[in-house]
């Protein structure tokens, strides 16, 4: 799975990233949000990591700025806050965290799952939490139609 992975901290993306690779995973690493979203534009990505703070382009600006490009991206986003700036409906785990959690994060978040299936998407594992939506709200916000334009 081609992963783009964004974190600030140099220690964090690269532990990170060799969890990644370790586990078979191509990554493509930034500590700048501008930087991540020219690399989304050159190559598509089957999975989006991102913290929500970093430089440049900011965590929430940048999901948003991809999901407005596909809808259907798979995003995570990896911070050691809970809370966000604005409500963005995507998978959250919290830092600190260690390596098989990291993986079960990537599993959570790109296992198909049954329609109609309503489990609750809420883990805990050894201390570290992640919070994730409810996937049926997810699709119904990723799939209506951009009144936009």
């Amino acid at each position: 799975m081609k992963i783009l992975l964004v974190e600030d901290a140099p220690v964090v993306l690269e532990y990170e990233t060799q969890i990644l690779r370790r586990a078979g995973h191509p990554v493509r690493a930034t500590d700048k949000g501008d930087t991540a979203a020219e690399h989304y534009d050159e190559r598509p990505y089957d999975l989006v990591l991102t913290d929500l703070w970093h430089p440049g382009l900011e965590g929430h600006n940048l999901i948003k700025r991809i999901l407005k490009k596909n809808p259907k991206q798979a995003i995570g986003v990896i911070s050691a806050t809970t809370e966000m700036e604005e409500k963005i409906d995507v998978p959250l785990m919290k830092k600190p965290f260690e390596p098989n959690d990291l993986l079960a994060f990537l599993s959570a978040i790109m296992s198909p799952r049954l329609p109609g299936d309503k489990r609750a998407l809420d883990h805990q594992y050894g201390g570290t939490q992640y919070v994730m939506s409810a996937l049926e709200k997810t699709k119904k916000i990723r799939n209506r139609p951009n009144s936009r334009g």
